[in-house]
């Protein structure tokens, strides 16, 4: 499963977004290289020449003015879904809002 990471943080963006199914890890790696390269193309068409737009491999960097963002097209097994803290993230936040007898603590 391919996903996008995209990423601007003077904008408070940092997502991930699903980006498609592929038969196998191979094909899936050249979809996200092409992808990444199709979006440089596309984006370095519409914008100013202020904007530096760079790409290697499934990764797209970009310099604006207001900051830098990034796109990075990653292939994950379909069991993972990298939108979601892991689990092991939400017991360790849990156990941290838990005294160690159990009880909620007062804030």
């Amino acid at each position: 499963m391919a996903w996008v990471h995209s990423v601007f943080r003077s904008k408070g963006i940092d997502e991930w977004t699903p980006g498609g199914a592929a038969g196998s890890l191979d094909e899936c790696k050249r979809s996200a290289t092409t992808a990444a390269s199709n979006t440089a193309r596309e984006v370095r068409a519409q914008n100013d020449r202020g904007t530096v737009i760079t790409q290697a491999g499934p990764v797209v960097e970009f310099t604006y003015a207001s900051g830098r963002a990034s796109l990075v097209f990653v292939c994950l097994p379909d069991t993972v879904d990298p939108s979601r803290p892991p689990l092991y993230l939400l017991r360790r936040f849990h156990l941290a809002l838990v005294d160690s007898d159990g009880s909620i603590p007062r804030c």
